[in-house]
């Protein structure tokens, strides 16, 4: 099989081509054709993160949504728009909501997370220590520390854009590059 080594700017088109539905919000944190989410947040958030404080975290997302990226989609984006997660964080949620230690595509990709299926991950998530998050089935034990993060973000961004659900989707950068390949 031939390799490529993907540019910044071709790898940024790809994930949300992977998933393609019409009516899209594409969130994965290392880009979209909607809206960027950036890998690599602010060093407040970081540091927020590092103590647990979820309070804090909080206050810095809804600071980010409600000051760039919500006024960024507000003509861009399709009404009604479908919310696609794709990438670990949600694929992740999706196990942990499946209740799911091994890989299934099918499974994975045919829940749709509810609002309040992802606010009650995140109280439960950024209730329990590192070493209990470690236990969850469905959770790779080395993601634990990151998953606050992760569902942080998809929980801010249902609620701050109004969105009830989010749709789970393994498939992005890797599917798309090999159906453009």
């Amino acid at each position: 099989v031939p390799r490529h080594l993907l540019e910044p700017r071709e790898e940024v088109g790809l994930g949300p081509e992977g998933v393609r539905p019409e009516r899209l919000l594409h969130l994965e944190e290392e880009g979209s054709r909607v809206v960027h989410l950036p890998s690599r947040l602010p060093a407040v958030l970081d540091q927020a993160l590092a103590g647990e404080d979820r309070a804090r975290c909080r206050q810095i997302l809804e600071q980010m949504l409600a000051g760039q990226i919500a006024p960024a989609l507000a003509d861009l984006l399709p009404q009604p728009a479908l919310l696609v997660g794709s990438g670990g964080t949600t694929t992740i949620l999706a196990k942990i909501e499946l209740g799911m230690d091994g890989f299934d595509r099918e499974k994975i990709e045919s829940l749709v997370l509810g609002r309040a299926d992802v606010d009650r991950m995140a109280d439960r998530l950024w209730s329990l220590s590192l070493a209990d998050r470690r236990q969850i089935v469905g959770l790779p034990p080395k993601r634990a520390d990151v998953i606050i993060a992760g569902v942080a973000i998809c929980s801010m961004v249902m609620e701050s854009l109004k969105f009830d659900s989010l749709r789970v989707s393994t498939r992005g950068l890797r599917f798309a590059a090999a159906l453009n390949s």
